[in-house]
């Protein structure tokens, strides 16, 4: 077992992922993320329901819908993540789900008996332990980079859902990387004291080589079919 992955399993935490993502093309966003690993670097963003648009994670800043990523699925983090309280990094469990990491069962990391857990914010006891996907984007207009993190389950049903078809993508393009734009969803709650819902959405709208993700291709659609729905 290689030094990397003997580090993964025994510490749980987001380590650079390699040579691979070099291998994969050389872009400058792979470089990066080679060096540096997911999670470490980069701009995060996730979706406020409430709010019902995406926002920067640290301040809250709103990121437009419509904007466009190139998605570095093959650098995709999933797993489980301890918050330690305010001051401390948090304990994380996950890997690389594109080089075959399997995130480990909730009952396995322990803290499973419910009246040992802080009161959340719906009133009733919250598991420590919560499972999340980080998964990176370079933006297309500037090439910034960014980190969505998928933690409810309203963003990690599209997250899921851009993982399977970035699988599929790797079989039958994997000198390319999907192009992807934000949008707001949502539907109708049963429940009509509730009403409307906003979800996350994520559209494939092109592509781009992995050799150069500065040029992404978002001019066809006829053979993208990936819609995410929330």
């Amino acid at each position: 077992m290689s030094d990397l992955k003997q580090q993964r399993q025994q510490e749980g935490v987001i380590v650079p992922a390699g040579r691979r993502a070099l291998a994969n093309g050389g872009s400058s966003v792979s470089g990066y993320l080679s060096a540096h690993g997911v999670g470490m670097s980069g701009t995060f963003f996730k979706f406020d329901g409430k709010e019902k648009k995406f926002v920067k994670s640290v301040d809250g800043e709103e990121i437009a819908e419509g904007k466009q990523f190139v998605v570095i699925y093959d650098q995709i983090q999933s797993g489980w993540i301890k918050f330690q309280g305010k001051g401390g990094p948090p304990v994380r469990k996950q890997g690389p789900i594109f080089e075959g990491y399997v995130p480990p069962a909730r009952e396995t990391l322990g803290y499973t008996d419910e009246s040992e857990w802080e009161t959340g914010l719906s009133g009733k006891p919250a598991d420590p332990w919560q499972f999340q996907t980080l998964i990176p984007m370079q933006a297309v207009d500037d090439g910034e980079l960014y980190i969505f993190q998928a933690g409810n389950l309203t963003s990690r049903r599209p997250a899921d859902a851009l993982i399977a078809a970035c699988g599929r993508m790797e079989k039958t393009e994997p000198d390319h990387y999907p192009v992807y734009k934000l949008r707001i969803s949502g539907f109708e709650h049963r429940d009509p004291r509730v009403g409307w819902v906003s979800t996350p959405a994520l559209d494939r709208v092109g592509k781009a080589l992995k050799a150069d993700t500065t040029v992404a291709d978002s001019s066809t659609s006829g053979d993208l079919n990936d819609q995410i729905p929330w």
